[in-house]
């Protein structure tokens, strides 16, 4: 390519002496554009898929401490001062989860204690992994892996 001192690109003459004045980019530069994006994907990607399923566990979290807080409500006007055995028992409606199971809560006798869990469906790498409560402290446990460490789920 032609250019005057100044940068400034210059117009060639052709064989039948008229100007040729090429536009465009070439192979080259549309190559290193590619791979570029290419590796600004490569970045963005696993970044991306964290924070999604970072939101699917707060979900999760909501949907554990909604049933938490429909538990202390129904102990709260129980004359046993007992949690709910059922979901059903509950004053809450859980809308089904194409990714998590549906809550699944663990009671047991005088002192009244328990907690509730969700598990992550699918079999993909947190299929199976789960998200908990308990009713009494507040205490998160569970296994999954996005959020930040818990302990394993136990009644208080």
């Amino acid at each position: 390519m032609l250019t005057d001192g100044w940068g400034k690109k210059l117009k060639k003459q052709n064989e039948e002496g008229r100007m040729n004045n090429r536009s465009g980019f070439t192979l080259l530069e549309l190559l290193m554009v590619v791979i570029i994006i290419a590796i600004l994907a490569a970045i963005a990607l696993p970044q991306y898929l964290r924070v999604s399923e970072r939101a699917r566990g707060a979900e999760a979290l909501s949907t554990v401490g909604a049933v938490r807080a429909a538990q202390l409500r129904f102990r709260a006007q129980d004359p046993n001062n007992l949690y709910a055995a059922v979901m059903p028992n509950l004053d809450i409606d859980i809308q089904p989860s194409t990714l998590w199971s549906v809550p699944a809560m663990s009671t047991s006798g005088p002192p009244a204690v328990g907690s509730v869990s969700v598990t992550r469906l699918g079999a993909g790498v947190y299929g199976g992994q789960s998200v908990g409560i308990t009713f009494g402290s507040g205490t998160l446990c569970g296994n999954f892996t996005p959020m930040m460490p818990m302990p394993a789920c136990a009644d208080d």
